[in-house]
């Protein structure tokens, strides 16, 4: 009786890890497919306060389920000719290198230090998300430099954003997009499609790395990843229809507080004073 009764407690656990992996993985891979990003920003922070997984196995968890978002979100880009192959090749060349140095770095971080960090990551990135929004407007539009240039601006787009996703656990999209369009001129849609298109190799060098160094949890990234599969092609078809303005300024804020809480939780404990969150 004992044992059925565990049984079925167990069960339960794994279905309801798997339902809100799933809905984790929807809700970064369309966040994710819409621009152009990895959906890892999200996805991190929600498994450690969903899931109860550490700051070291959320990221390494993210990385498999940003594969997903990239296969997914930038088939559905390319479908459209939304992706330029030269940035992509050339991001994706230095960024496959840099994620495996960036995962293995994440490895020698204390838990609580990297949450810090990821918390100044997310602050940056919600910056970057706003300004960024400005300046690719007023660049869109120009003549397209030509293939060398591109290829060589690949090249050090991806030496930033393959570190940055290997040791934080994203696709890198949020340096690689507005890369692209201010500094390369490409169109706003495209950039998106090859940011997402970039991460493939990018996302599968991290993955093995965070793998091997034992910070993906199998019991639920699977899951995560499934999700971010239907979550990255709905991203990817609402791009095509709808303007994204407000739903910037929503994601920028949320992960501009996240971030805020991240780095107020992490911060170091004082004699005499409780604990944030123990640095998970």
């Amino acid at each position: 009786m004992r044992q059925a009764a565990e049984a079925q407690a167990a069960g339960q656990g794994v279905a309801w890890k798997a339902a809100v992996g799933i809905l984790i993985g929807v809700a970064g891979g369309t966040f994710g497919g819409l621009a152009g990003l990895g959906g890892g920003v999200l996805m991190v922070p929600m498994m450690t306060a969903f899931l109860g997984l550490t700051q070291h196995e959320a990221h390494g968890s993210s990385m498999l389920a940003v594969l997903f978002t990239a296969v997914s979100g930038g088939l559905g880009y390319a479908r459209h000719g939304g992706v330029d192959w030269v940035a992509a090749v050339a991001v994706a060349f230095s960024a496959v290198v840099m994620a495996g140095y960036g995962a293995r770095l994440s490895h020698r971080v204390p838990a609580r230090r990297l949450r810090r960090y990821f918390g100044y990551f997310l602050v940056a990135m919600a910056l970057i998300v706003v300004v960024s929004r400005y300046l690719m407007t007023h660049a869109a539009g120009g003549a397209l430099p030509a293939t060398p240039v591109v290829a060589l601006g690949g090249i050090l787009t991806g030496l930033v954003s393959g570190f940055l996703a290997g040791m934080m656990g994203m696709g890198g999209g949020a340096i690689v997009v507005p890369a692209l369009v201010v500094g390369l001129g490409l169109p706003q849609h495209v950039a998106q499609g090859t940011s997402l298109v970039q991460m493939i190799p990018t996302a599968i060098s991290g993955t093995f790395t965070h793998h091997r160094l034992g910070h993906t949890r199998w019991d639920v990234a699977p899951w995560v990843g499934a999700g971010a599969i239907a979550g990255g092609w709905l991203g990817a078809f609402v791009a095509a229809l709808l303007p994204t303005d407000t739903l910037r300024w929503v994601f920028a804020a949320f992960i501009f507080l996240m971030g805020l809480n991240y780095v107020r939780t992490s911060a170091p404990v004082r004699p005499g004073h409780p604990s944030g969150t123990g640095g998970a």
